[in-house]
């Protein structure tokens, strides 16, 4: 069963201690940082939804973002405490999914870093609370990044959430890694990492789940330019009424440095309930004038037995005055239902600086996922642009519009737009 795209938060997560992370400069002179963002969103949204048919329905949305940081730098360590929250107004399509004003989705995280000459030890712990079905509205809208290194990942599966429920999710998240000789000729590093989620008040096909993870990882540096990598990893995955889900998963990386670029071929075997899934993989990466271009060329057997053509495409450009970047991406993974998947992610960007205070962007992206034991195919694609201004004093102005189209089993397709406003400021005190 599908639950509504648990990546999104650990994303926002990662977005608030973006936006409330220290800067190289006050990393380098240490000290004790409080950073302040607040930012003020006004949106506007038809086919909420994303259901044929209902393009005339629309919700419109206020939120008052709050964001807190602390953190502390020495030489060797850093801790960082960061805080969040919203104040939130929504008028959905139905009175039943308003939402009064008042405080919602409060995040907390707290992590620790330290470096000791090539020794590295990391950990983190953050709690989110969202209501499910803003999440759904954010995930069909949300144009404030501007970001032009922002697309789909390479490696993962993009969640397309095909049910619309309102109720409250809760996820709790903690990692820890540690990595010996970091940059030297031999590295090691192991990493742990859990999460659990919990859904209140929601519909039948969100379940409460638990996920934990183990992974070793090793680089060998042999002959000048060439190097030897890989990893060892354990998952275990837990849904309620479904049975535990173990995962193993192992893979070999031989890259072979160059004049022109870098070599590259992949070995990876990954066990799960219904079987073996293994990958052999050839890349090509190399830098360009203001550039790079990264191409890569493999075979997969799913652990359904079926096999197929996996592969990427990566390239990014710098111009006078912005970036046009562009990927694909087409292979085997899990979902976060841990449901093997069949996928295709295309994306592209392109970023212009107007004037020295005024940024542009647009955006196309494309998802695919097929899931493998249950024939379900989902596309989605959007088509966004965005434009933000830099009104000194720490304050910025954005605005933005978004064009998604969705696709399931059905021959129908739904579509939906979305308009923002946002007006926001970051501030610092040091002591």
């Amino acid at each position: 069963m599908k639950r509504p795209f648990p990546r999104r938060t650990a994303t926002a997560l990662a977005a608030l201690s973006l936006a409330c992370a220290l800067p190289l400069a006050a990393q380098e002179a240490g000290g004790v940082l409080m950073q302040f963002t607040l930012s003020q969103r006004l949106q506007t949204l038809t086919n909420p939804d994303l259901v044929p048919g209902e393009e005339d329905e629309s919700s419109f949305s206020s939120n008052t973002n709050l964001g807190f940081s602390l953190s502390s730098v020495t030489r060797t360590d850093k801790l960082t405490l960061t805080l969040g929250g919203s104040l939130r107004h929504v008028d959905a399509p139905n009175a039943d999914d308003d939402v009064a004003f008042g405080f919602q989705s409060p995040s907390a995280g707290l992590s620790y870093a330290r470096i000791v000459g090539t020794n590295r030890l990391s950990a983190g712990i953050n709690l989110a609370v969202s209501d499910i079905s803003y999440l759904r509205s954010v995930t069909v809208a949300d144009t404030d990044s501007t970001d032009p290194d922002g697309g789909i990942p390479d490696d993962t599966v993009i969640d397309i959430d095909d049910e619309y429920s309102t109720g409250t999710r809760r996820e709790l998240g903690a990692n820890a890694e540690i990595g010996f000789g970091v940059g030297g000729p031999v590295e090691l590093g192991l990493s742990l990492n859990a999460r659990s989620i919990r859904y209140s008040d929601a519909g039948p096909s969100y379940d409460d789940s638990d996920g934990y993870g183990l992974r070793g990882s090793w680089a060998l540096a042999l002959p000048p330019g060439v190097m030897l990598s890989g990893g060892l990893g354990y998952s275990q995955f837990k849904e309620d009424g479904s049975s535990t889900r173990d995962t193993w998963s192992l893979s070999n990386t031989l890259a072979l440095q160059q004049a022109r670029g870098t070599l590259s071929g992949t070995l990876g075997l990954s066990r799960i309930e219904e079987g073996t899934r293994s990958t052999i993989d050839v890349g090509w990466s190399q830098a360009l004038p203001d550039g790079a271009l990264g191409v890569n060329l493999g075979v997969t057997r799913a652990a359904s037995g079926d096999a197929g053509l996996t592969g990427g495409l990566s390239w990014s450009q710098d111009l006078p005055n912005g970036r046009v970047k562009a990927a694909l991406r087409h292979g085997f993974g899990a979902n976060s239902d841990d449901q093997e998947t069949r996928f295709t992610n295309a994306s592209a960007s392109l970023s212009h600086q107007l004037t020295p205070l005024t940024a542009m962007t647009l955006g196309v992206s494309y998802v695919r996922n097929e899931v493998s034991d249950s024939d379900s195919t989902t596309r989605q694609g959007a088509l966004n642009a965005g434009v933000s201004h830099d009104l000194g004093q720490d304050w910025g102005l954005g605005a933005g519009y978004r064009h998604t189209v969705r696709r399931e089993d059905g021959p129908d397709w739904a579509a939906s737009d979305s308009l923002y406003l946002s007006l926001g400021r970051t501030f610092s005190v040091r002591y």
